[in-house]
């Protein structure tokens, strides 16, 4: 875009188109900027010109539209934006498309966890792969070893229900929850925390030494 819109005629002719095998740039360009064109006449037409909007609904709030002279930095700020946005919708339609690699776009309500390096080469091996498989379901579920050719059947050894994914093992199987399996998990995950919380008490004289105080004054009120 800088070759294309510079102040000097000789190199503005000489801006050669980059096509790629995966990506078109100057397509991309040419879209993203006729993008901006489409929002500058669809925001004169409902404001009417005007101060007071001819065609807003309720919830209408105003928009500063962007009005930089074309090739200036501004300008190419606002069509490398929109092909950063073009992009991002080609990712998500493609994500939509695929079950098992595009499951995060149905993720709601979930807590967030960012595996930071230090964490990924310090945790437990066993424990760092199980998180992943568990969270992109890449684990050898009878489901997924179905759908990869490895297994006749996706069926529930315990409850022989007839799909048996990573949910259903973890959380959803009735037979499980009759024989306690799951209250035996919960419970060990709370010993490894009081354990936890026991030793550092331990290691840390300061901490405890308060935490004495604090229920000796409770005790007596």
């Amino acid at each position: 875009m800088q070759l294309k819109y510079s102040s000097d005629a000789s190199v503005a002719a000489h801006a050669k188109e980059q096509v790629g095998k995966k990506w078109d740039s100057q397509t991309a360009i040419n879209e993203a900027e006729s993008d901006l064109v489409i929002e500058r006449m669809v925001g004169d037409a409902r404001s009417g010109g005007t101060e007071v909007p001819v065609r807003a609904g309720v919830g209408f709030v105003s928009q500063e539209l962007s009005s930089e002279p074309v090739g200036s930095v501004g300008h190419r700020k606002s069509v490398v934006g929109k092909v950063s946005e073009r992009q991002n919708e080609e990712l998500e339609v493609k994500a939509v498309r695929q079950s098992m690699q595009g499951a995060w776009m149905t993720w709601s309500n979930y807590i967030r966890r960012d595996v930071t390096w230090k964490y990924a080469f310090t945790a437990d091996s066993k424990l760092l792969k199980f998180c992943v498989g568990v969270t992109y379901n890449t684990k050898g579920t009878p489901s997924n070893l179905k759908l990869w050719g490895l297994s006749v059947d996706a069926e529930c050894k315990l409850c022989h229900q007839v799909s048996c994914g990573i949910r259903h093992i973890l959380s959803s199987c009735p037979f499980s929850l009759v024989q306690g399996r799951f209250d035996y998990r919960h419970n060990c995950v709370l010993r490894k925390l009081a354990h936890g919380i026991q030793m550092f008490l331990q290691n840390n004289k300061v901490v405890s030494q308060g935490i004495k105080r604090v229920h000796f004054v409770h005790f007596e009120r």
